[in-house]
């Protein structure tokens, strides 16, 4: 529960389910593992991959996981590059066929990762995410319509190309689900399966989906490009105060700790790095909403449009929304007014950083089971305003 000023108080709700550890369905989740490592590896690709100084060695090749970011940074140029403008809108279409057909694996593509169905295994962030947006395919049922308005009404796009959007939201709405929103689902996903292997006394799985799950996270090139999760955790935590690369470094340490307990099959040692990322992948993604927040109120009082900012701050909230949800179901409500809608112009006066800023806060509380504190969290730098907020400590359940 939070309050701002006099605002009243609200009851925050722990909901309590399923355990991590209950039993898996060790053949759904072969299946879907070998259908995600399907997708090959491209050696030629490889030899210039990034390696992370403090980052994970990897045992297995989880090159294809990687070098998917770059397939993000050629749709980011498709839709970014004044030169490749096509009748001064950005080239939607190239973006399309390479989320569709890939570009730097034969076999791999941003699309089939937007619809992977993931229902038929035990995954507790990816069902608690189907159940939240009502859909099996929440990824790709977000992010087609902004992508595919305004194309041809064919193949992958057939039926969603009417749509009311700016470009600038259209930009933000993809974008940032190809770096972030997919990306992560894999990477939590395989966080899970490797906690079910090692349940299951299979060392060897486990670790193949630990590496991917890093894989995933940092992609190919995360010192030199910004096309992958890894950069998003150093843009906001250098908004936030915090001290550089600590939220970083505190991420990959975890990766570490998961992988030598593989090593020695200790899996509470394993769900703890588990939950330690975790964590710190919703305190990212809490201070991303909130900076954008921060931006609403600047527009407002200089009665600006808000196209790409209240559309950053949706869909960066997408990726935390259904764990904000379990704790404070009236909060989430709240952010999401807040972000409603990018073609209405945000009003002067509303305060609405102090109004996602007191969810978000109270949230980053409510982890103190997965390891994070508020010092992880930070204050915005170069906040419209200081908000009182209150918050009542009840915490996010860690089963779900």
């Amino acid at each position: 529960m939070h309050a701002i000023s006099s605002a009243s108080h609200r009851s925050i709700q722990a909901a309590i389910g399923p355990s991590l550890n209950s039993s898996r369905r060790r053949t759904a989740m072969a299946k879907a593992v070998l259908a995600i490592a399907a997708f090959g590896v491209a050696a030629i690709w490889a030899q210039d991959i990034d390696e992370v100084p403090n980052g994970l060695t990897t045992e297995n090749d989880v090159n294809d996981a990687k070098l998917l970011s770059r397939d993000v940074c050629e749709m980011k140029n498709a839709l970014t590059d004044l030169d490749r403008f096509v009748n001064n809108l950005p080239d939607y279409a190239s973006a399309r066929d390479v989320f569709v057909d890939g570009m730097t694996l034969d076999d791999a593509n941003l699309q089939e990762l937007a619809e992977m169905d993931l229902s038929d295994e035990d995954l507790p962030s990816w069902s608690l995410f189907a159940d939240y947006y009502g859909s099996n395919a929440f990824i790709d049922d977000f992010v087609r319509p902004p992508l595919c308005q305004g194309l041809a009404d064919e193949g992958y796009c057939a039926g969603h190309t009417d749509g009311p959007l700016e470009s600038a939201s259209r930009n933000e709405y993809v974008l940032k689900t190809m770096q972030n929103w997919i990306p992560l689902t894999m990477s939590i996903a395989d966080m899970e399966r490797a906690i079910s292997s090692l349940e299951d006394g299979n060392n060897d799985e486990a670790r193949m989906s630990w590496d991917r799950a890093y894989a995933f996270y940092v992609g190919a090139d995360p010192l030199t490009e910004d096309c992958s999760p890894y950069t998003t955790t150093f843009k906001r935590e250098s908004n936030y105060g915090i001290p550089e690369g600590r939220n970083q470094d505190m991420i990959m340490d975890a990766f570490v700790d998961g992988a030598s307990a593989i090593e020695s099959g200790n899996v509470d040692e394993l769900e703890e790095a588990y939950r330690l990322i975790l964590g710190m992948h919703m305190v990212t993604y809490a201070q991303a909403t909130t900076r954008y927040a921060n931006f609403l109120d600047v527009l407002g009082e200089a009665q600006a449009p808000a196209f790409d900012q209240k559309a950053e701050g949706e869909i960066f909230y997408n990726l935390i929304a259904p764990y904000v949800s379990l704790v404070d179901p009236e909060g989430d409500d709240v952010v999401r007014a807040v972000f409603d809608d990018p073609n209405i112009d945000p009003e002067a006066g509303q305060g609405y950083y102090c109004q996602v800023e007191a969810v978000m806060r109270c949230f980053v509380q409510s982890l103190s089971e997965y390891g994070v504190t508020e010092e992880e969290y930070g204050l915005l730098e170069n906040a419209v305003e200081e908000c009182n907020v209150s918050c009542d400590g009840d915490q996010m359940p860690v089963d779900f």
